[in-house]
């Protein structure tokens, strides 16, 4: 009889285990003037910091246990969560121009204002964060989705614009990552925090310093990029990978020193901007042991 319960103890937990595995966990924390969504599985752990209603950052980081599984510190790739979009301005004296028809007019992380947030749950377990802003000097409302799913290395992210008053202005292309990353490993150095910690995770002056500087080993690129294709790098410990799931989007890095380099990935569209949402195709970013 003990030896029946013991059995059907463990077909619990390992139950238990195995639906915790199949879980992706969502978590949004507010302090100050920022706020810090999470996504989690097994694997990786996405996170997105907005500071003083604007788009901050973001970190994919591969969980401690999943890294220790492989003997390897857990990596992790921070951004300036940097995005733009060419607009054909089709109005009289564009954003930041002085003559008339003077385009394309760029627009980018800075020119818009967040006003809230919206999470879906996908049938099979994904869970999807969908940031929505609005234009600061422009008529344009945008959306930053990110998606995780269960048990995937990567997480995915989409740049998404609409223009309900309908101005008449053409979307030409969405440089969907276009920013400055640094490729680190948790037990390199010791963090400097100050605004946000959560689970391990810090976005603070440091990392500011680090995407502006870059330290630790010098990155190797595995795979250049280009049309139709994505980066690839590695560190002495772990590797990763970014770029557009779109066969005629194209994706380059540019190393700008040790572990930090630059990324664009970009797609065309040419299509006018209405009240339906354009959206770029999904973006993966990869982090692996």
């Amino acid at each position: 009889m003990k030896k029946q319960a013991a059995l059907l103890l463990i077909a619990l937990l390992s139950g238990f285990s195995g639906l915790f595995a199949q879980n992706v966990y969502f978590s949004k924390t507010e302090i100050g003037n920022s706020i810090n969504f999470v996504l989690q599985n097994n694997k990786v752990r996405q996170s997105i910091v907005i500071k003083n209603d604007y788009l901050y950052s973001d970190t994919l980081q591969a969980v401690k246990s999943w890294a220790a599984a492989f003997g390897r510190p857990a990596g992790e790739l921070i951004s300036d969560a940097g995005f733009s979009l060419d607009v054909v301005w089709a109005g009289l004296r564009a954003p930041g121009k002085n003559n008339n028809a003077a385009n394309p007019v760029k627009f980018k992380e800075s020119d818009f204002i967040y006003d809230h947030y919206t999470l879906t749950d996908s049938a099979k377990g994904a869970k999807q964060i969908n940031l929505f802003f609005k234009g600061k000097n422009n008529p344009f409302h945008l959306q930053v989705i990110y998606r995780l799913e269960p048990e995937k290395f990567y997480a995915r992210r989409k740049i998404a614009v609409s223009d309900p008053t309908l101005h008449g202005h053409f979307l030409d292309r969405i440089n969907s990552r276009k920013g400055n990353f640094v490729f680190e490993e948790t037990t390199n150095h010791a963090r400097q925090t100050a605004d946000i910690s959560i689970e391990g995770m810090h976005f603070a002056y440091s990392e500011q310093v680090l995407l502006k500087n870059g330290s630790g080993h010098p990155l190797q690129i595995l795979k250049a990029g280009g049309f139709g294709q994505p980066v690839a790098f590695a560190n002495q410990n772990s590797g990763g990978f970014i770029g557009l799931e779109y066969p005629t989007g194209t994706t380059n890095i540019k190393v700008l020193k040790n572990n930090l380099f630059t990324i664009n990935s970009f797609q065309y569209f040419g299509q006018r901007i209405e009240s339906q949402p354009i959206e770029s195709n999904w973006e993966v970013t990869a982090i692996t042991p």
